[in-house]
């Protein structure tokens, strides 16, 4: 049973969510494991009605998913799954980023708008120090670089990678706990974009995804080794 926890009743979903949440970031329910709704309404002194609103927004934020006849886990993202979806991103946000940089500069600028205020959204939930925002950011940065090629279906295909990956992410995020460097290097990407030669700004995000790819291998080769000892 999910050890207790004393909430409010005036905020109880927000404050379920943020606890499982964690939770299942920093490993203490991991990957794969079951999330039974009467447990959960024991442990938290709520309703079963509270428990399912709380899964269904971590299903939203990537985090748990329905498995039929098993109910609510914890999302298991393999190895393998994991680097395929790094790979896809690299392949697509470096072919954007090449694109974006051959534009002219009145066109890269305009393209470039919203990438600039998904960093800004990046840096206020680094100063907030919230993990959920951050995650939240640090992939809308991404999506805004490929969503600048103006192409709907390119679009919907990054979110959906990027909606598998978010457990990743957000725990690679924990993992680094340098939310102000994360910042500062994506602000370096967006310069880059902006002034840099196609040829230097497809290296530059396909080495930016590469490192990320990097992170979640040892996240992932973490995680297999605790679970082997448990």
């Amino acid at each position: 049973m999910i050890r207790p926890l004393a909430i409010t009743r005036f905020t109880v979903v927000d404050q379920m969510v943020d606890a499982l949440r964690g939770m299942i970031l920093t490993g203490e329910i991991r990957q794969g494991g079951s999330l039974h709704e009467a447990d959960l309404a024991a442990s938290f002194g709520v309703a079963r009605s509270t428990v399912r609103e709380v899964l269904r927004q971590l299903a939203g934020e990537g985090l748990v998913s329905f498995a039929p006849g098993r109910g609510a886990e914890v999302r298991n993202l393999s190895r393998q799954d994991a680097m395929d979806a790094f790979a896809a991103r690299r392949a697509l946000e470096s072919y954007a980023a090449r694109t974006i940089a051959a534009l002219s500069e009145s066109d890269r600028e305009s393209a470039l708008e919203p990438v600039a205020t998904a960093l800004a959204a990046f840096d206020s939930a680094a100063e907030r120090h919230d993990p959920s925002a951050l995650a939240d950011a640090h992939m809308d940065f991404h999506l805004a670089v490929v969503a600048a090629l103006g192409s709907p279906r390119l679009t919907a295909f990054a979110r959906s990678v990027h909606h598998d990956l978010r457990l990743w992410m957000m725990a690679i995020d924990c993992e680094k706990d340098d939310a102000p460097e994360q910042v500062a290097c994506h602000r370096r990407l967006l310069e880059l974009l902006c002034t840099a030669t196609p040829d230097a700004a497809e290296k530059a995000v396909r080495d930016h995804i590469s490192d990320g790819t990097q992170a979640a291998a040892t996240v992932l080769k973490q995680n297999t080794a605790a679970d082997l000892v448990d």
